[in-house]
């Protein structure tokens, strides 16, 4: 089976460590979407975002998990 774009990407970024969090653009390439529909996924709570040292980052969980339910 072909590996999703998610997982092709975090396979890619270690070896042994899979990427944890993204940037929204990032986000929004893996889901082949914009970055304006990332954020507004966030202002609905449909996706969940951290700030670390004032940069937002979204879990590469929490985009398998909006997937999964289908919600994009």
């Amino acid at each position: 089976m072909r590996p999703t774009r998610i997982q092709a990407v975090t396979h890619h970024a270690s070896d042994d460590l899979e990427s944890l969090a993204v940037k929204p653009a990032t986000a929004a390439q893996l889901l082949d979407c914009s970055r304006n529909t990332i954020y507004n996924l966030i202002a609905r709570g449909e996706l969940r975002a951290s700030k670390v040292g004032g940069l937002t980052r979204i879990k590469v969980d929490d985009l398998r998990a909006l997937l999964e339910r289908g919600e994009l």
